[in-house]
């Protein structure tokens, strides 16, 4: 991940969620794809990842999807996890 592409020193909501995804279609030796994303939390990361898929990605498209759907994913779970605590 990019420094640029975390919120860091942007003011946000208390409860607000953000996050940032991102992908490397087959750019190493074994040509797989690399992705990664994180979630912030009132411009706090909460959560990330970095890996290396198993697949080989066909495009970059497929590549950036196999990133953006692993991170809403998480959001959603996130999210859910919030409400049952009391945040709105």
């Amino acid at each position: 991940m990019y420094p640029s592409l975390l919120s860091v020193g942007v003011a946000t909501a208390p409860n607000q969620l953000s996050a940032s995804a991102d992908a490397d279609h087959a750019g190493a030796d074994d040509r797989r794809s690399v992705s990664g994303w994180a979630i912030m939390l009132a411009g706090a990361m909460i959560a990330w990842l970095v890996k290396r898929w198993l697949t080989t990605a066909i495009s970059n498209t497929e590549s950036e999807f196999y990133s953006v759907s692993q991170c809403a994913l998480d959001c959603v779970y996130l999210r859910r996890i919030m409400e049952l605590l009391g945040y709105e």
